[in-house]
């Protein structure tokens, strides 16, 4: 069976209409969905499944249980960590690289600014997954030949503004 697993920024609350569009072909070819715990992108990811009564949804979490859960009958994974992370964002990378390296395929929402949508296009790039990104500032899919390390830190210091050498101290 094939498995997407799907992420997105925070700060997105509506999914736009050409994701949505991939979501029904989700469904339509009964993919085993993967998705996290986060509002946002997550939280939307969950309703919207919830909404289609589509079952095949995995919500991953590092904590006990979920911080966000729309339909109480997906599947919940807990993820073991160590929990003497630095930082949360470190701990909840933790669940995301679990997912791209689970996952045959990704699918991400990114406002070109998140720190961890960046990570997982970038992940999904060095563990060679088929990967699709929505740019929400452009309204549009990156093209295949925009999904490369050099072409999405582009993006991302486009949008975030950072320098190339503030780029590598993030990643």
């Amino acid at each position: 069976m094939k498995k997407i697993f799907i992420s997105g920024s925070i700060s997105i609350k509506i999914l736009p209409e050409k994701v949505v569009k991939i979501l029904d072909r989700i469904i339509r070819e009964k993919f085993s969905v993967l998705v996290g715990d986060a509002k946002g992108v997550d939280l939307a990811i969950q309703k919207y499944f919830k909404q289609k009564n589509y079952k095949n949804v995995s919500v991953v979490t590092v904590c006990k249980k979920p911080r966000n859960l729309a339909d109480k009958e997906f599947k919940i994974i807990i993820i073991k960590v160590s929990k003497n992370m630095e930082t949360k964002r470190k701990l909840y990378m933790q669940k995301d690289i679990w997912m791209a390296k689970n996952a045959d395929y990704l699918l991400v929402i990114w406002d070109g600014k998140s720190k961890g949508s960046f990570s997982n296009i970038i992940n999904g790039i060095r563990y060679k997954k088929h990967i699709m990104v929505y740019l929400m500032p452009e309204k549009r899919f990156l093209t295949k030949e925009e999904l490369n390390e050099r072409k999405i830190k582009e993006i991302y210091m486009k949008y975030v503004g950072y320098s190339l050498r503030e780029l590598y101290s993030v990643y």
